[in-house]
């Protein structure tokens, strides 16, 4: 789970979003180096702040518990990319390109 850097969603149906709150929270308490990533389509950054303010007093009290040493408050935190069509990740052979479908 360290390992985990984004998820990339599509579209806001409850069936394609109703894991980032513990994808995000299982790969902080593992280690994850840096924030979680959310790419998706616009209005993505208004559902990662659902789950920022969501998942806020969980944080505190496992930051809290814990000690940021071990759990860094910072990286608990959700972070959004908003993306339109075109190619949207490119590294290592793996392309990912976004466009538009009807769904």
């Amino acid at each position: 789970m360290e390992k985990l850097r984004g998820i990339l969603i599509t579209h806001f149906h409850s069936d394609h979003i109703s894991d980032i709150g513990d994808f995000n929270l299982n790969s902080w308490v593992a280690g994850r180096p840096e924030p979680m990533e959310i790419i998706g389509p616009e209005g993505v950054d208004r559902v990662v702040e659902g789950f920022n303010i969501a998942y806020e007093l969980d944080r505190g009290y496992r930051v809290a518990h814990h000690g940021a040493e071990l759990l860094n408050p910072e990286l608990g935190v959700l972070e959004s990319r908003t993306v339109g069509e075109g190619v949207i990740v490119e590294e290592d052979g793996l392309r990912i390109t976004s466009f538009e479908v009807s769904h």
